[in-house]
């Protein structure tokens, strides 16, 4: 198990998309799909010049996704109210995916001996995952005995909150082979997965040869206190 015994987790949750659709952010969705609603219909081919502008290597296959949503839309099969629906489930999906990753990581870290520091999410409230990210990454940076794993949606939001925190080496991972070199070159003390971009046995594997990769220091060691010197002067 090597000396990092100690594993402090962080995971988002949120809630779901009633709560969701009341934010400010749920607001602009909302505000967005009613422009999408209106746009189809009132100028259906400036909408289609957009969509062929952004799939140039796809215009006919475009231009038939921009009809069949035009009439989706006209014939009321496309509304504000299914696509609301729509963002709802997506938003329970990554709490969903989020929370069960979580649960089954932290069962398994448990049975392997790990102790482990559950800094949440504990409630379907919503929550930021930089809040959550910094709160994980404090506690590692403040100890030599510690790693952290992340969970969000992708990953991608944890990763870089955790890595504004002075000490962390933050290494978003979906695949074994980077999940060991983000330790042995990189000495990461942070792993990121994303709920919905890796199956849980997946993230499973990744977790444990993630922690079962020690730093090979020598040329690898003078590349991350460059890193770190670095890190230093923006303070």
């Amino acid at each position: 198990m090597g000396k990092f015994s100690s594993i402090v987790l962080g995971a988002v949750s949120g809630a779901a998309a009633a709560v969701f659709l009341s934010s400010k952010k749920g607001k602009e969705v909302t505000a967005r799909v009613n422009d999408f609603i209106k746009e189809v219909q009132e100028n259906p081919e400036e909408f289609k010049e957009q969509v062929i502008h952004s799939a140039v290597d796809l215009k006919d296959q475009a231009v038939e996704t921009v009809s069949q949503v035009r009439d989706k839309v006209n014939n009321g099969e496309i509304t504000r109210e299914t696509i609301l629906t729509s963002v709802k489930e997506t938003t329970k999906e990554v709490i969903d995916y989020s929370q069960d990753k979580f649960q089954a990581i932290k069962e398994k870290l448990q049975e392997e001996g790990y102790t482990i520091v559950d800094k949440g999410t504990d409630s379907e409230e919503s929550v930021d995952s930089h809040d959550y990210a910094v709160t994980v990454g404090e506690e590692v940076a403040a100890a030599q005995d510690k790693l952290g794993i992340l969970i969000c949606g992708t990953g991608i939001g944890m990763s870089m909150s955790a890595n504004k925190v002075n000490g962390i080496r933050a290494s978003l991972v979906s695949d074994l082979f980077s999940a060991q070199m983000t330790r042995e070159h990189n000495a990461a003390n942070v792993l990121c997965m994303g709920a919905r971009v890796i199956a849980n046995q997946m993230a499973w594997e990744i977790t444990k040869v993630w922690l079962a990769s020690e730093p090979l220091g020598g040329k690898y060691a003078k590349r991350v206190t460059k890193m770190m010197d670095y890190e230093k002067t923006r303070i």
